[in-house]
């Protein structure tokens, strides 16, 4: 029994040793990647385009953008740097004509701007790009890079079968062994290299990954887009979907790597690009970005730069973030942190704005009086008493950081929601936006104000108070304006909305925005002209006015179908869906259809229109070889717009689907409704007309009744009247400080009444600053005399207010009076020659005029100014300083001041340089002569 047992334990120990897998036995951390690795990489927008010039530039550029400082460290050089192997060492070549100056020398740089430099390479027979991969020499490249001065290598899976398949969808080798022998040769080479394990998540790398390398590839290769399908390349949220399943692999020296990030390529929005900086931060995720350093928006530097969600992915404890609710659309995550904090982000999968919420409980938060929740976009911090929420646009994602605090610690807190009547807003039409802010802490907040920052040539009147003095804990407040879109808009337009108010912390800062698509009055708009609700796309984002291309955004070609351009459309690959909200505005959809000649007579799809769930139109299965079909799609009172695009059966990898000239008609209308018109300018002080009509109004007319609003601080209502015989105005007198309310009836026979009807007599206020002011008609209530009643659009009416500043002339006036009435005419020092009041006083006197004048323009009152400047200098400078004829200023009369005298003599008032000559004049003439001569003779004599 006890050799049986011996036995048994000598065959268990050499299983061990021999059975299991070699990584197991080699498990070890080589002690880098501590935090998750920072840096950039060159793939996602250069591929095989590298070069030494190009990763410098890359380098100078992370140091001068502020990245290096934000944390970013690594420069990493993706695929097609080499060329092949040295015949006689086996050692990588490096591509001469690219890389002139050889890997050492460009590590060398890299290393003198404080950075790391990072190579590819693939633990196949090729790389991806087909060039030499490593299996077979990975001692030797291990060393070379060591050698070479290397930080980093990414290690690919391609070409991993001998037999030369790219990807080999059959049987393939043991990634852990084989990534684990590539890990123990650079474990051997003499240097700490992090180790990136490429393997796209084949054979379950987050199980043998912590025990190799540094970070393993959870899926395969990003694309820049939100979604991608169901084609290679995962879209930003489909990547996500895949390493946040695996936290626990995940901590200090080892981590799920989802790829890479597209922020800033262009694919996505910045709503998106926020949201994988968000996630992949929350995720513990290696930032590599994969943009071009060079010429980031300001955008993609505030995205990529943001430190305190650069803090949250870099915390030393190294947890990754946990899934701790998935209602569909919604997520939240939570991760701890070193301090005891909590992040916490809450994701909108949805293509819909949602309200989300999680209590302190739920996410894991000790029991506290109240926490401190800092947005980690918004740059502030809130108080809460238990709820961390937030309204997430579509596709985003807000992200706090949460600790526990008393209730005397706990800042306000004050929250901003954006409504519009409609998202969608008529080319020279009005639609109500409303901000509320409510207050949902336990202090009050003070000089609360909303404003918005409109697109260029957009109006907005206020239709209530925007400013708020107090708002107490749990209030509500809300401001609303009008706004105007301008008659040639078309497209898609944000409304940006500002809060601020103060608290014991200071002046803080609320911002949002409401995005409008801007439709024509009548007539037709194209579908790339609109800013689609959502869409996925099979390959690549789907393109505006061009084909689909590759993976790139804007990488397409004009849009040809049977060699046929069209400047307008939409290029897609299936599978495809895009939703447009157009508001039942639309009488009918209008596209040619068809595969793009791009992709060479391949592929076959079918295209289908959808409106409000219902498929109201397909295609058929069309092939390359097919003729172009034209569809025209009744879509009256349709609502949401769906576009989609099937794959045919045989794959998408060519299913370039084209909505060519895509478009959406609207039956043409007259014009009706009411009419402002007036002047496009007034100056501050004085009065101007405003005419009211009606136009295209197909009903009788008996009575109206009209409010129209006016910011009191700009303009004042004088009066109104009638300009029609047939009709009488009466103005309530019970009207608001900021309202009129005008009643108007027909008295005559004809009641369809056209035209200007009413005068509305308007005063700018004096004291008004250049501004643009405006008048809004926010009701128009027509009554037919049957007691039907009918309410028109509000309309808008904006006055630019050219004000005229004259502060400064009276400031100058009242100092100019002052040192007039205080001199004395005479010739003794500190007297003024005589007549030198009198000529500044008619200069004051001049300048009184044009600032009593209510219709002076700002160059009057400058010109005013420059005039009584000049003649107030002219004043001060015919003070007589010394007694006449002490021309040297000593106190006597003696030779020197002749001397003086005589110097100057002939010299009179027309020489430029008077004023240094002036006190040897000492009769006053205007001219040194022998009168000055003899005087001052004299006085030396006496």
């Amino acid at each position: 029994m006890r050799k049986s047992l011996s036995t048994l334990i000598l065959f268990m120990i050499l299983c061990m040793l021999f059975l299991t897998p070699a990584y197991q036995a080699e498990a070890a951390s080589n002690g880098l990647a501590e935090t998750p690795p920072m840096g950039w990489n060159s793939w996602n927008k250069f591929g095989c385009n590298v070069s030494e010039n190009m990763i410098k530039e890359m380098a100078d550029a992370m140091v001068s953008s502020g990245m290096k400082d934000a944390g970013y460290q690594y420069v990493n050089i993706d695929d097609c740097w080499q060329t092949d192997r040295e015949p006689t060492t086996g050692k990588i070549v490096a591509d001469p004509v690219r890389f002139p100056s050889g890997m050492k020398a460009l590590a060398d740089y890299v290393h003198s701007k404080g950075l790391k430099l990072g190579l590819y390479t693939d633990v196949g027979f090729k790389t991806c790009g087909g060039r030499p991969g490593s299996r077979g020499y990975y001692d030797i490249d291990a060393k070379t890079y060591a050698e070479w001065g290397i930080d980093y290598v990414k290690v690919d899976w391609c070409y991993v079968d001998p037999d030369g398949k790219l990807l080999n969808y059959g049987a393939k080798p043991d990634a852990a062994t084989w990534y684990s022998e590539f890990g123990e040769a650079l474990k051997n080479s003499g240097r700490g290299i992090v180790f990136s394990i490429c393997n796209w998540g084949e054979q379950s790398p987050w199980d043998w990954g912590p025990q190799i390398g540094n970070l393993w590839r959870t899926g395969q290769d990003i694309g820049d887009a939100w979604e991608r399908g169901t084609n290679w390349y995962y879209g930003i949220i489909n990547a996500y979907d895949v390493a946040v399943n695996h936290s626990a692999s995940a901590g200090p020296g080892g981590w799920n790597d989802p790829d890479m990030l597209e922020i800033g390529n262009g694919g996505a929005t910045n709503v998106e690009y926020r949201s994988q900086f968000s996630l992949w931060s929350m995720l513990a995720a290696p930032l590599i970005a994969g943009n071009d350093l060079r010429s980031m928006s300001q955008e993609t530097k505030d995205i990529l730069m943001n430190k305190e969600v650069i803090a949250v992915n870099q915390d030393p404890l190294g947890v990754q973030a946990t899934k701790i609710i998935d209602n569909g659309d919604i997520e939240i995550l939570v991760k701890p942190l070193s301090n005891g904090d909590k992040a916490i982000a809450l994701l909108n999968r949805g293509a819909q704005s949602a309200k989300i919420s999680v209590t302190a409980a739920e996410a894991g938060l000790p029991a506290s009086e109240g926490y401190i929740v800092r947005d980690l976009w918004q740059h502030f911090s809130k108080g809460s008493t238990g709820t961390i929420k937030a309204d997430v646009p579509s596709h985003g994602t807000a992200m706090f950081r949460v600790s526990p605090a008393t209730i005397d610690n706990l800042p306000a807190s004050l929250d901003m929601t954006i409504a519009a009547s409609s998202g969608q807003i008529q080319s020279g039409k009005s639609a109500e936006l409303t901000a509320t802010l409510h207050n949902d802490g336990v202090k009050d907040v003070t000089k609360a104000a909303i404003s918005l920052q409109l697109p260029s040539g957009w109006t907005a009147a206020p239709l209530s108070s925007t400013s708020f003095e107090r708002v107490a804990a749990d209030q509500t407040v809300s401001a609303k304006w009008s706004v105007t879109a301008p008659s040639d808009a078309v497209g898609v337009k944000d409304i940006g909305v500002t809060a601020t108010y103060e608290d014991v912390d200071g002046i803080k800062q609320l911002q949002s925005s409401q995005r409008f698509n801007v439709l024509p009055p009548d007539g037709t708009i194209y579908v790339s002209d609109m800013e689609p609700q959502d869409s996925t796309n099979g390959w690549g984002p789907i393109e505006k006015d061009m084909s689909n291309g590759e993976a790139s955004k804007g990488d397409g070609k004009t849009i040809t179908i049977k060699g046929v351009p069209y400047n307008k459309g939409i290029g897609t690959n299936a599978a495809s869906s895009i939703t447009y909200n157009i508001d039942g505005k639309f009488d009918s959809f209008i596209s040619d259809v068809g595969i793009d000649d791009e992709v060479s007579g391949r592929g076959s799809v079918t295209f289908e229109v959808w409106g409000d769930g219902k498929k109201l139109w397909d295609s058929g299965l069309i092939k390359a070889a097919s003729s172009t079909i034209g569809a025209e799609v009744n879509v009256k009172g349709v609502k949401l717009l769906k576009l989609v695009v099937t794959d045919g059966g045989d794959g998408n990898a060519y299913d370039h689907g084209d909505w060519a000239g895509a478009r959406l008609t609207a039956t043409a209308q007259e014009s009706k409704g009411a009419v402002l018109e007036g002047p496009d300018q007034a100056a501050a002080g004085t009065t101007f007309d405003l005419s009211y009509g009606l136009s295209g109004m197909d009903q009788n007319v008996y009575a109206q009744d009209l409010t129209f609003r006016y910011d009191p601080s700009q303009v004042e209502f004088v009066s109104a009247e009638s300009v029609n015989s047939d009709a009488v105005v009466i103005v309530d007198k019970a009207q608001k400080q900021d309202e009129v309310r005008l009643l108007a009836a027909t008295i005559g026979s004809n009641a369809k009444l056209e035209g200007d009807l009413l005068k509305l007599h308007w005063k700018v206020k004096s004291n008004t600053a250049a501004t643009a002011s405006t008048i809004t008609l926010s009701k128009a209530v027509m009554a037919d005399g049957t007691g039907v009643e009918t309410e028109l659009d509000s309309k808008s009416y904006t006055l630019q207010i050219n004000s005229v500043d004259k502060a400064a002339l009276l400031a100058l006036i009242t100092d100019a009076q002052g040192k007039h009435d205080a001199a004395v005419e005479g010739s003794s020092a500190g007297q003024y020659p005589a007549g030198s009041k009198a000529a500044l006083q008619a200069a004051i006197d001049q300048a009184k005029a044009v600032a009593d004048n209510t219709a002076a323009t700002q160059a009057q009152v400058e010109q005013a100014i420059n005039a009584l400047t000049a003649a107030l200098q002219t004043f001060t400078d015919s003070v007589i300083t010394t007694e006449p004829g002490d021309t040297n200023g000593d106190g006597r009369y003696s030779i020197g001041d002749l001397a003086i005298i005589a110097a100057a003599y002939g010299k009179t008032s027309a020489d430029p340089n008077w004023s240094s000559y002036k006190k040897s004049d000492l009769n006053n003439d205007g001219k040194i002569d022998i009168e000055d001569l003899s005087a001052i003779a004299r006085k030396i004599l006496e």
